[in-house]
C-alpha cells in the first residue's frame, strides 16, 4: 500500500515561516500486531521564491527614520509590482536592516553632520495573498548619504 502525506501550514494575519533549504530524512515506523515495518525516505526543500528587486532612487536622502531613509533611497518590487509600505494599498513591511559597521543607524546625526551608511541588506515582509506575508531578505550592498 502507498500512503500519501501532505503537510500544510495554516497562517492567518502574519508572516509565513520558512524551513531552511536542504535535505530532510524521514523515518516512518508502523507497529503491526505481529511485526514492525520501517520505511526510510527523504525530501529536499529548495528556495524557488521570486526575489525582490531593488533600484536606487537617490544617493542622498533626508529621512529621519530608518524606514523613511530606505523608502526614499530605494524602490523595491516583487513579481513586477512596486512595493508600497504605507496607506490602504500597502503590500509590504520593513522589518529591519543590516548595516556596516553593524551598529550604524539609518538616521541623521544628532549634531547635524552628513552621515554615510553602507546598507548590507533589508528584511521585508511581502504580502502574497490577503493577510499572508512572506519574509524576504533583500541584499542591497550600497551606501546612502543621510543629511
Amino acid at each position: 500500500k502507498i500512503a500519501t502525506v501532505q503537510a500544510t501550514q495554516n497562517v492567518s494575519g502574519s508572516a509565513v515561516s520558512k524551513l531552511l533549504t536542504g535535505t530532510y530524512a524521514v523515518t516512518v515506523e508502523i507497529d503491526g500486531t505481529n511485526n514492525t515495518t520501517k520505511l526510510n525516505g527523504a525530501f529536499v526543500i529548495k528556495d524557488t521564491q521570486t526575489p525582490v528587486t531593488v533600484v536606487r532612487q537617490a544617493n542622498s536622502v533626508q529621512g529621519i527614520t530608518g524606514d523613511a531613509v530606505l523608502r526614499e533611497g530605494f524602490k523595491f518590487a516583487y513579481n513586477g509590482v512596486e512595493l508600497k509600505f504605507d496607506g490602504d494599498n500597502a503590500n509590504a513591511e520593513i522589518k529591519g536592516y543590516k548595516t556596516s559597521p553593524d551598529d550604524a543607524k539609518l538616521e541623521p546625526s544628532s549634531d547635524g553632520k552628513v552621515v554615510t551608511v553602507f546598507i548590507k541588506s533589508v528584511d521585508l515582509n511581502v504580502k502574497v495573498n490577503d493577510d499572508i506575508y512572506v519574509p524576504i531578505t533583500v541584499t542591497i550592498n550600497q551606501s546612502l548619504i543621510i543629511k
